[in-house]
């Protein structure tokens, strides 16, 4: 094979402005992140230092889900992956990376691994850092600029580019609401950032002078989510957006110039005439677009890529591959015009079906067919510009050294020619190679177990492997050791908080909140004044392996930096412990303070040294009064202590069943009120959520925690910081297609309760450790029945037998078909029972026909349920049944005593419904709602039956969409708000059934059902909508633009916030983030 000469055509001058030859000065050596350096690397190479890091890497983004299943899209990849590892950046003889774990710039020695100087920010750095004249820039998690002198790490200049200094919980730590995500693109002496990563909280693009920090410009954008290395042009930057398409913006003024068309991806690479982008939300697909039309012109089945002059390699799963790059983009524009063509014809040839017009639809059929066939020449003359194709197994990192190719995977690193592909030389690393550079002779790798490699040519003598120590006593045994020691274990005793956020006023040294993170699993964050204590505190945790993942120290006082509402979940005082002084700002810290539990403790132990003034109990009774919520002083032989205690909101709402109660109506009763700000964000995220088109339950909240359905499990959180509290499996509990079932779990302020199979297991809430175990009350023991439908009202849960497997389980393309359409069957159960929920007694039974699960309620002492009696139903054998089958006569509404069981009255009533069935009661009035078909659009048909005898009180009905809908069109779940029923887009009255004047207009396409707080609806429209309730027309103000709401009902307002956990797994869509995030109210 003719070998390909490779020269850098038009690199050179978009290169940073220090680097030379031989460094690699920024991520992927420079502005157009080409990967592509001049230094000429000799293979085999040795391995000359090792660097490990005291922790590895913490990425902000887990991974996504397995697959799509509604696109038939398997093995879906991670798409923002730029902090898996350390990215290095070389300039002289010096190395640089920022850890996301222990929030420090470092910079090492490149010849050998040794530590030259380290820098703290007050936040994790995900990003590399760029070396530009003699200075580092960073960017932050703490949403702050540095410009650090390189050879020294003293700071020279800092710049936050948001407004204010905003903090919240988020991807498991403290940081900034305005984050920065993109690094610090150097050129021309200009630095460039974004800050922020949710548009309606604000996003900010800025220009900073490069020497001393002073703006150029800077100003907000409302409709991008910033996250990736930002590249340049000489007229243009582009910012990646995540899961979506880079952005671009003119770098004069910052002007916003619209969107690149790609199929989505951190990962963007720049040439002269087009922007590279990928993985893509599909699996493994890079997009080429024209940098000046934005149309995406291309697409390469493949991860990386590298260009340099007329070649482009390209790196995929398991090949490694080179073309002619001028030649291919040729042919792909030509082809690009003809596709943009054929898809005009198209569209034509669609308007025409209903026109009756066949002679011309024809004729643009065999249009189309002839463009096919020519644009398939040209897809032919691209497969040809392959040069030449290599089998590679390391698909996670590429770079271009001189007439090398080195790639990165699990374990390993190798090297090919780039002249013909042939495998030159690997050798091994510990962990997955994601980030690799060359400089000075030498290949440096970054790999996700926060190792860094420095491998050179075999006559550079071994430096050996370079590690971190960490200190198992980094504070003085003196006579404070063991005043701090009881002080810990006294709060921690006291206060019973071992899990969430705790907040450490007047830190000091931080030797308080070491001791916490040495009894807990808290998240600390210490905040203190004084510069000089700060850097002594980050310094001694540091050097104890504590610092960043574990404990944080933030310079300023609560008056300096805003912390958001309700995060604490423990709160305590260094200074009162050192000095008997109690802390100011009461109204700060109660606004902090978290609901349902959160706790506020001061106080000193019994055995105080003799440099320590004393708490008095004057002091501590003074400063009580000061305080809101519950408290208590504490005198006993362990000290003097007081506690404040904060209960639950005011107001506040929950959601302990499927549709938020056992009334089924869907609505929390919070009396929550907008506008709303982010209140937390991150984590559980897609990789073990239920995929969102098998719509699975929602999500439930009681007492301040968060229960999000699993595969298989349950996740609970702190409702209002996020923090991971436990999480189990529970085998065979899946339970999909909620909506043509029912609910599998019901929270009570004790226990949670899962069903699976034919048990119900009760889990202790504080801890997730199993109590007991009940069983379904089977009328026949030789014929075990699964647990179905399942409510708890005071002492009682009350449960149904459905036919074993009966409930959808399988997540797989066939199950989304048979949710979606007309026609489809839902679940139905034998019998209803009621037991003891702490002991599992039988206290009734009932048994007669088939029970609709979707169609159980309870009200008000009595439960009614839709009983079909027909011989059709009663003859079914899997437990699975259409409702028009269901609905075709021998229809009942029955209602059972709650507490006997026995039957109170029956009503025969022929209902329509074909579709879906649904049952709810709010004030003496008990509601069925479902769909049927009539002509070409499905109808809604709403029945409303008086409590008191069972007769029909008002019917109402409603045109929907067109039938054979496959996006919800057929299955809206009503919302009863006081005395106003929601069937969406329309208002009824409960008590009349007369339509109100209000229209909902959701916005999006039909998946995913409503909820509602007292005062508002919420859904998604596209993203997720809060709704407000006036006469007239809505359209909802979405609460965020970065992500998508599942498919069914996941929005859930209670607690004084809006909680909407990561329910969007599977999604391919255009979407910036996929997140748990929560919502609270914002002055």
């Amino acid at each position: 094979m003719k070998k390909i000469p490779l020269i850098v055509v038009f690199l050179v001058p978009l290169l940073c402005d220090s680097a030379f030859a031989e460094d690699w000065p920024t991520y992927m050596h420079d502005i157009t992140r080409s990967g592509v350096s001049g230094e000429q690397l000799q293979v085999p190479m040795k391995e000359t230092w090792v660097f490990k890091s005291t922790h590895a890497p913490q990425p902000a983004w887990p991974a996504p889900a397995w697959r799509d299943y509604w696109h038939h899209r398997r093995e879906l990849r991670p798409l923002v992956t730029f902090d898996r590892a350390f990215p290095p950046v070389i300039a002289g003889d010096a190395l640089y990376f920022g850890s996301s774990a222990d929030d420090k710039v470092y910079c090492l020695d490149a010849a050998t691994g040794n530590i030259r100087w380290t820098f703290f920010t007050e936040g994790p750095i995900r990003l590399a850092p760029t070396i530009a004249n003699g200075k580092a820039y960073i960017g932050s998690d703490d949403g702050i600029v540095y410009c650090l002198n390189a050879g020294d790490g003293k700071l020279i200049w800092k710049r936050r580019p948001a407004p204010k200094d905003q903090r919240l919980p988020g991807n498991s730590r403290m940081i900034s609401l305005h984050p920065i995500r993109t690094g610090i693109l150097v050129d021309n002496n200009i630095a460039y950032c974004f800050s922020g990563l949710f548009p309606e909280q604000g996003v900010y693009r800025c220009a900073l002078d490069a020497n001393d920090g002073s703006i150029i410009w800077q100003d907000p954008v409302d409709n991008i989510s910033p996250q990736g290395y930002l590249l340049a042009s000489r007229q243009r930057l582009f910012a990646p957006t995540g899961r979506t398409s880079p952005a671009v913006f003119d770098r004069e003024k910052g002007n916003y110039l619209g969107m690149v068309e790609t199929e989505g991806g951190a990962y963007t690479l720049l040439t002269p005439d087009t922007v590279i982008s990928g993985p893509g939300r599909r699996v493994g697909e890079l997009s080429l677009t024209d940098t000046d039309t934005k149309e995406r012109i291309a697409s390469f089945d493949g991860l990386r890529m590298i260009v340099n002059g007329d070649m482009a390699y390209m790196l995929s799963e398991n090949q490694l591959s080179a073309l002619n790059r001028t030649r291919h983009i040729e042919l792909a524009r030509q082809r690009h015009v003809l596709n943009k063509r054929r898809a005009a014809i198209e569209e034509e040839w669609k308007k025409l079906r209903r026109s009756g017009n066949g002679e011309k639809r024809q004729e643009l059929a065999k249009e189309i067919e002839s463009i096919q066939t020519e644009a398939d020449k040209f897809t032919q003359l691209m497969d040809g510009c392959y040069l030449w194709k290599s089998e590679c197994v390391f698909p996670y990192a590429m770079i271009l050294a001189g007439e090398i190719l080195f790639v990165g995977g699990d374990d390993m690193i190798a090297a090919y020619r780039a002249d013909n592909g042939e495998e030159l030389w690997t050798a091994g690393v510990s962990g997955r190679a994601n980030e690799l550079a060359a400089a000075n002779g030498s290949l440096f790798v970054g790999t996700d177990k926060g190792m860094m490699y420095c491998f050179s040519a075999p006559s550079v003598p071994r430096r050996g492997y370079v590690r971190s120590s960490v200190e198992r006593n980094p504070y003085p045994q003196d006579d404070l050791t063991p005043f701090y020691t009881a002080a810990a274990r006294q709060i921690v005793d006291q206060s019973g908080v071992k899990k969430g956020y705790c907040l450490v006023l007047d830190a000091g040294e931080g030797r308080l909140a070491y001791e916490l993170a040495r009894l807990t699993d808290l998240q600390i964050i210490g905040i203190e004044p004084n510069p000089i204590k700060v850097a002594s505190a980050r310094a001694i945790l540091d050097n104890a392996g504590f610092y960043g993942s574990r404990i944080a120290i933030h310079q300023g006082s609560l008056a300096d930096i805003q912390y958001v509402n309700y995060f604490a979940n423990l709160i305590v005082s260094e200074k009162a412990l050192r000095t008997g002084e109690v802390p100011a700002n009461s109204a700060e810290l109660a606004r902090i303070l978290k609901p349902n539990g959160g706790i506020m403790l001061i106080g000193q132990p019994a055995q105080i040294p003799n440099n320590i003034d004393s708490l008095t109990r004057t002091t501590l009774d003074s400063w009580l009064e000061q305080q809101p919520f519950s408290k208590k002083i504490t005198v006993e032989n362990n000290g003097l202590w007081a506690s404040v205690r904060r209960g639950a909101l005011a107001g506040e709402g929950e959601w302990t069943h499927l549709y938020a109660d056992v009334n089924n109506t869907a609505c929390s009763k919070d009396r929550i009120q907008g506008p709303m700000g982010v209140q937390w964000f991150g984590k559980p995220g897609p990789r073990n959520i239920v995929d969102r088109h098998h719509r699975p339950m929602s999500p439930l909240y009681k007492n301040g925690r968060l229960y999000i359905s699993a595969n298989d499990g349950i996740i609970v959180a702190d409702a209002y910081n996020g923090a991971p509290l436990w999480e189990i499996k529970v085998p065979f509990s899946r339970r999909i297609g909620a909506l043509k079932d029912c609910g599998y779990m019901a929270v009570t302020d004790e226990y949670l309760y899962v069903t699976g199979e034919d048990q119900c297991q009760a889990f202790h809430v504080e801890t997730g450790e199993n109590a007991f175990i009940l069983y379904a009350s089977q009328s026949n023991p030789d014929n075990k029945k699964d647990w179905g439908y399942i409510a708890v009202v005071e002492d009682q849960i009350f449960g149904s037998c459905t036919k074993p497997g009966a409930s959808f389980y399988e997540l797989s393309e066939e199950t989304c078909d048979m949710l979606e359409g007309d026609f489809r069957e839902m679940i139905y159960s034998d019998s209803l029972f009621s037991q003891d929920r702490h002991t599992g007694e039988v206290l009734w039974t009932y048994k007669n026909g088939a029970i609709m699960n979707s169609a159980i309620t309870i009200g008000d002492g009595q439960m009614y349920f839709i009983e079909s009696r027909n011989s059709t139903t009663l003859a079914d054998f899997d437990g699975r049944i259409s409702a028009h089958l269901f609905c075709a006569g021998d229809a009942y509404l029955v209602a059972l005593d709650l507490q006997t069981g026995k039957t109170i009255r029956e009503q025969p009533f022929q209902f329509p419904f074909e579709h879906i069935m649904f049952l709810s009661y709010a004030d003496q009035t008990i509601l069925a709602v479902g769909t049927y078909n009539q002509g070409r659009f499905v109808h809604y048909g709403l029945y409303a039956f008086d409590a008191a005898d069972a007769k029909l009180k008002w019917n109402n009905s409603y045109q929907g969409e067109e039938i054979g809908g496959t996006h919800g069109e057929q299955w809206q779940h009503p919302v009863i708000i006081g005395d106003t029923v929601f069937s969406r887009p329309y208002a009824f009255n409960l008590h009349t059934g007369k339509q109100e004047n209000y229209k909902l207009h959701r916005g999006g396409h039909g998946c995913g059902g409503l909820s509602a707080s007292a005062s508002y609806l919420f859904g998604r429209g596209a993203n997720p909508r809060l709704y407000e309730i006036h006469e007239g027309e809505e359209k909802g103000t979405p609460l965020t633009l970065v992500n998508r709401p599942g498919c069914w009902i996941n929005i859930i307002p209670a607690g004084g916030l809006v909680l909407l956990p990561e329910s969007s797994a599977g999604c391919t869509c255009a979407y910036p983030m996929q997140l748990s995030i929560a919502f609270s109210p914002r002055d």
